[in-house]
């Protein structure tokens, strides 16, 4: 397992970029995209533990420090906190 630059555990599961066409009025990326990609890294994590398909029941919380820039890699990192029968928790 790595670390990423904010300091949380995880594995590197998802790298993209920052588009233009992902900004809002303000020239930032959308939080919305941002959350999206959230949502992809765990259901990948989500399909390769589990071998199948999975669903996005909830997301607790989002916590945005800084806003993200057009051309900024944004990376992803996943950690699997909690397994059971029919269900994984993922952070």
């Amino acid at each position: 397992m790595s670390s990423n630059e904010a300091g949380s555990n995880g594995e590197l599961a998802l790298q993209t970029l920052a588009m233009p066409k992902d900004t809002n009025a303000n020239a930032y990326i959308f939080g919305d995209w941002l959350v999206s990609q959230m949502d992809l890294t765990a259901a990948s994590r989500a399909k390769w533990l589990r071998r199948g398909r999975s669903v996005t029941v909830a997301i607790k919380n989002a916590h945005f420090i800084s806003p993200v820039k057009v051309g900024a890699a944004v990376s992803c990192y996943a950690e699997v906190i909690k397994t059971g029968k029919a269900s994984v928790q993922i952070m």
